[in-house]
């Protein structure tokens, strides 16, 4: 290494890789590569220094590198000036939300405000003190006043006005330089109660207006709809602070993508569109956002930025960059695999942050770290699915091992069966069915299993089906048919009485009389008929009353 590192730097560097997590200090001494995207990186942050906006979205799969990328950054704008806040995106944490999930991204931002004095976050006090003692020591010299005199609060909040009348043209802008003066007031007159609420208000910590109302002179508050901005005109008066911009690094923006809900999913990437419009159209100033995420948050037509028109019409590679040529302009950086040279320089450094932490002399030279490299590049996949942090929490565990074992050679370690850096064996990326089943909005069938549709009735094979509102017939039963009174008249036998023919008829129109009575008259010698042969066919509607005859449509005989 080119500089010394200290027991903190290199403890935080062990630590973090060994959980395989990114440290926030120290990145320095292990960084290796990706020359093309940190100078990508720094016009940026000249563009953003001049006034400008900038947008970013880092992609790579899990692994590969771009939290480390985005820390990278982040400690480097901090040396050059610039105030930097950070948040990972979660389940509770989106861009917005129903839930106040938004609110609760901007709350994350400002705890991880951070400047070069204050790296490790919660600088927010730390550059309004900087900002008022400026205005403080500016306003008594012009107007020769002492610095107890009662005259210099009201001076230096008129100053204050003056300084943030840019800002009040903005949305939310009166209401924030009103809260700027009421801390100053409260530092100035030792009244700790305004001076906590008005750093509440920054902070976005109250939940309604009414209770923000009560705190300070102010209508409005910070929330899930307005957070964004309020960071341009935070932007703004850090640049008036002193400092050169403000930058927002947000990871994990893969929880997008995991959104199950469609609404709720188009809802983020429509404030996600607003804000890549307003700093690439010079609407924003002095500020820089850079999101990371994987491939398919990207560019997943079905659930990733891609589904969103807007954005994949903004978002959709340079045609001839797909013909393999490296475009650092574009607004997605992709990261490709480290080389095999770069690979070995990582080993080279994480052997001399090792030794150096724990106060040894590193033994193993080029043809062992060699060894460890062919090891790990020649299996299966490994051109492809290999990142940077397998090979260094694989790497730095072998060296724990040596270092604390000392009768264990490398060569047993290297040679022992088994040994294989385990993430190159899939594709992290890859979704597997329980993966499905979780971000889907509709189950997952088994390819084995037929898939059962709802609201049908389920038929076994072996049972017959039931057909409801219609008669089951049985086989041996015959089935009864109506019998037509005209067939009836002429199948009877006469009886030996007068047979009386009384047919009612619903018509208007009396039919003609066939025969007349008397021409009924039969032999009263002959049989009587059997009481079978007399059916009474009757067809009622079912809402009828059973004594009602007015409209009754049946055929009746009698002897």
């Amino acid at each position: 290494m080119a500089t010394t590192i200290n027991r903190r730097e290199s403890a935080a560097l062990i630590n973090s890789l060994t959980a395989g997590v990114v440290p926030r200090i120290g990145l320095r001494h292990i960084a290796v590569g990706r020359q093309g995207e940190v100078n990508a990186f720094l016009q940026d942050l000249s563009t953003v220094e001049d006034g400008g906006a900038a947008f970013r979205f880092v992609c790579g799969q899990y692994g590969s590198g771009k939290s480390f990328l985005l820390q990278t950054i982040r400690n480097n704008a901090m040396e050059r000036s610039f105030v930097v806040m950070d948040a990972d995106l979660s389940p509770e944490r989106r861009l917005t939300g129903s839930g106040g999930q938004g609110i609760a991204t901007y709350r994350e931002l400002m705890q991880h405000l951070s400047t070069r004095t204050r790296p490790e976050g919660s600088a927010l006090e730390s550059i309004l003190q900087k900002w008022i003692a400026s205005l403080q020591t500016e306003t008594a010299q012009e107007e020769q006043l002492e610095a107890n005199s009662p005259e210099l609060i009201d001076a230096v909040s008129k100053k204050i006005k003056e300084v943030l009348s840019e800002l009040s043209e903005m949305a939310y802008g009166f209401a924030f330089s009103i809260v700027l003066d009421s801390y100053w007031k409260g530092m100035k007159t030792n009244d700790d109660t305004l001076k906590t609420a008005a750093l509440r208000w920054l902070r976005g910590e109250y939940a309604n207006k009414t209770e923000a109302k009560h705190a300070l002179p102010v209508d409005s508050i910070i929330e899930d709809k307005n957070w964004y901005e309020f960071l341009k005109l935070f932007a703004l008066f850090v640049k008036k602070a002193g400092y050169k911009g403000l930058l927002i690094f947000i990871d994990e923006g893969v929880n997008l993508y995991k959104i199950n809900h469609k609404q709720a999913r188009d809802t983020n990437y429509e404030k996600l569109l607003t804000i890549f419009n307003d700093t690439m159209q010079g609407k924003a100033e002095y500020i820089g956002v850079f999101i990371s995420g994987t491939p398919q948050f990207i560019y997943d037509e079905r659930r990733g930025l891609f589904s969103y028109e807007a954005l994949r019409s903004r978002l959709v590679d340079n045609r001839f960059a797909e013909q393999g040529y490296v475009d650092f302009t574009s607004p997605v950086i992709k990261l490709n695999q480290l080389t095999s040279e770069e690979l070995y320089l990582l080993l080279e450094r994480l052997c001399e942050v090792h030794s150096a932490h724990y106060d040894y002399e590193n033994k193993l030279g080029s043809a062992e770290l060699t060894a460890f490299l062919n090891t790990v590049l020649g299996r299966l996949g490994a051109d492809r699915l290999l990142t940077p942090r397998e090979v260094t929490r694989d790497f730095l565990g072998l060296l724990n091992i040596l270092q604390q074992n000392p009768e264990v050679t490398f060569e047993t370690l290297i040679t022992e069966k088994g040994f294989a850096v385990q993430s190159a064996e899939k594709d992290p990326e890859e979704l597997t069915l329980e993966d499905l089943e979780l971000l889907t909005e509709e189950p997952v069938l088994l390819p084995d299993e037929p898939e059962l549709i709802a609201d049908e009735p389920v038929i076994l094979p072996e049972e017959p089906e039931l057909i409801l509102d219609e008669p089951v017939i049985l086989p041996e039963e015959p089935e009864l048919a109506a019998i037509e009174p005209e067939l009836l008249l002429e199948e009877a036998e006469p009886a030996s009485d007068e047979l009386t023919l009384l047919t009612e008829v619903s018509s208007s129109e009396e039919p003609e009389p066939i025969l007349e009575e008397s021409e009924l008259t039969f032999d009263k010698t002959a049989a009587l008929p059997n009481l079978a042969d007399i059916i009474e066919v009757e067809i009622r509607p079912d809402d009828e009353d059973e004594d009602d005859d007015t409209d009754s449509m049946f055929t009746e005989f009698e002897l």
